[in-house]
């Protein structure tokens, strides 16, 4: 064989094994062309999960903060009426403590009355035990008479 018939094989072998390559290459592009598709397919169905979470997310966030703005509302009215009970409350704490003022003095005024009560009946029950004592005195000077008279 001749140079040229070499040379001529030897491109006829690049080229038949560049056709073979781009065969395979093309084969393997189809191959991972198709794993593509189906990834992506794979990809289009996690978005639109995805999608479907989020609206469910934005709803919940939307719903928990009406709920939050109800909640928020209930609580205002509710501090303003605790803050007229405490008011009622304070006023009522004032007005006991004025009768409790009044109520004592009274009673201050009414212990002394008594304290003198009881120092004149203990006065007059002094008197008496002396009255008693003088009665039985005289009692035992009678019959003491009694006896020498009658004897």
């Amino acid at each position: 064989m001749s140079v040229s018939d070499l040379t001529v094989e030897l491109l006829r072998q690049i080229r038949d094994g560049v056709h073979q390559t781009r065969v395979e290459l093309s084969e393997r592009l189809d191959q991972t062309n198709a794993r593509l598709d189906q990834t992506n397919a794979r990809l289009d169905q996690t978005n639109a999960r995805l999608d479907q979470t989020n609206a469910r997310l934005d709803q919940t966030r939307t719903d928990l903060l009406e709920k939050l703005d109800e909640t928020n509302t209930r609580l205002d009215q509710t501090n303003a009426r605790l803050d007229q009970t405490n008011a009622r409350l304070e006023q009522t704490r004032m007005e006991v403590l004025e009768k409790l003022d009044r109520t004592n003095a009274r009673l201050g005024q009414t212990n002394d009355r008594l304290s003198t009560l009881v120092t004149q009946v203990s006065a007059l029950v002094d008197r008496e035990d002396r009255r008693d004592a003088e009665v039985s005195e005289l009692n035992r000077r009678v019959t003491a008479l009694e006896k020498r008279a009658g004897s």
